[in-house]
């Protein structure tokens, strides 16, 4: 996994010779050491995890015994 971070410039600025002060983001932290996924796709699988496991609850109490 590649993350680009982007730095943009003031062409004006440039072009005068004008000297302003370029802030960056910080890299993201990754949720577990030495991992590449990111909060995003953590958060995407443990919504999912809880949506498939309260599916299968509830279809288990409204319908403990299904007729084959």
């Amino acid at each position: 996994m590649k993350i680009s971070i982007y730095v943009y410039a003031c062409r004006k600025c440039e072009v005068d010779e004008i000297s302003t002060p370029i802030v960056t983001a910080n890299m993201p932290v990754p949720v577990f050491p030495k991992s590449i996924a990111s909060p995003s796709i953590m958060a995407y699988i443990m919504t999912q995890k809880y949506i498939v496991y309260f599916r299968i609850t509830l279809r288990l109490l409204l319908n403990p015994h299904p007729s084959t």
